[in-house]
């Protein structure tokens, strides 16, 4: 995985009760996988609860996120903030917010991947993502969603199709686990400009 724009600045949040510690420091654009494992297993053991400013999106190609952790994005981007060719998986859990995505020829506000997966254990949110395009909260292509987590999308929308999700080619799976939509909608420009 690299960060092709900006740098990720992070905060390390303790878990409940404990004063919060702010990190100051911040990745360098080019950045690998492993790296972002050690950041990930050393602040985990620190603290419990890793928070992740993103001042660029994260892109790459396959993703598993472990652990309890937070993105956020410190203005709009011209991708979605986990920009993927291969899979999100998800273990343990995980919150994208804030994410918005300004290019209209890109889907996805809070992630875009060909395949999302989250097992038993996962739990997936996204909060406050937009798209101008498609899949306001997540974008997911021919690989599908496998859920037998849990997956929730909170005040996402999009301009064209699916305020909170658009699964393209592939299908959504769900054994167990639950697919929860909140306040999600789609609004075409034109709406956007009509009196309420």
């Amino acid at each position: 995985m690299s960060m092709r724009q900006g740098r990720v600045y992070f905060n390390l949040l303790c878990s409940p009760g404990i004063r919060q510690r702010s990190g100051g420091r911040s990745i360098p654009n080019s950045m690998t996988k492993a790296a972002l494992g050690a950041l990930w297993t050393w602040a985990c053991r620190t603290t419990g609860y890793l928070r992740i400013q993103l001042d660029g999106p994260i892109t790459g190609n396959n993703l598993t996120l472990h652990g309890n952790m937070e993105f956020y994005a410190t203005r709009p981007f011209h991708k979605a903030c986990l920009q993927l060719t291969g899979t999100l998986s998800v273990v343990g859990t995980v919150l994208i917010q804030n994410c918005s995505n300004v290019n209209s020829q890109e889907s996805g506000g809070g992630g875009q991947a060909r395949g999302l997966q989250i097992p038993p254990t996962g739990n997936l949110t996204f909060r406050n993502c937009v798209a101008k395009s498609s899949g306001g909260g997540f974008a997911c292509g021919d690989h599908g969603v496998h859920l037998t987590g849990s997956l929730a999308f909170h005040h996402c929308e999009a301009e064209l199709q699916g305020g909170g999700l658009i699964v393209r080619s592939g299908a959504l799976t769900q054994k167990h686990g639950s697919l929860k939509f909140s306040h999600c909608f789609c609004r075409p420009r034109s709406e956007k400009s009509r009196p309420k």
